[in-house]
């Protein structure tokens, strides 16, 4: 079986623990929407935000303008849902956590303002609102 079919059965596995496994896994590969579809999902997991958290840390560790998107299309998502879900609550953390890191790193800290600059133009409506939110904050943080 190849790696990422693993990791997809891992993404549907009712152990929130797989879960966090394939979603970490499979943010190596994101760039495919096949990939990039399954990680959204588990960003937004119904069933464990723990799984939420690891994903997003994932995510924001890789730092790259694929993973912000990622991670910006989630925060759309998660900001209009019920907040007794609370994963945009956990995003909010991952994301002062990952502000916190790039806030020691100039280069970083610099790479992360010109990733969201570049999500607030993006092509998709929920990205690019969510963007702007989330500029204002890495604005703020760093």
């Amino acid at each position: 079986m190849a790696d990422v079919d693993h990791l997809f059965l891992l993404a549907g596995s009712q152990s929130w623990q797989d879960r966090s496994r394939a979603g970490q896994g499979l943010v190596a590969r994101i760039g495919e929407s096949t990939v990039d579809a399954v990680v959204l999902q588990l960003l937004l997991d119904p069933k464990d935000t723990a799984v939420t958290t690891a994903v997003a840390d994932a995510l924001l560790a890789r730092g790259d303008l694929a993973s912000w998107r990622i991670f910006a299309h989630a925060w759309a998502i998660a900001a209009k849902m019920p907040t007794e879900t609370n994963h945009i609550d956990h995003l909010v953390s991952c994301l002062n956590g990952a502000l916190y890191m790039a806030s020691l790193n100039l280069e970083i800290a610099e790479n992360i303002k010109a990733i969201v600059d570049q999500l607030s133009v993006d092509g998709d409506d929920a990205v690019r609102s969510a963007a702007k939110e989330l500029r204002n904050l890495v604005f703020e943080g760093l």
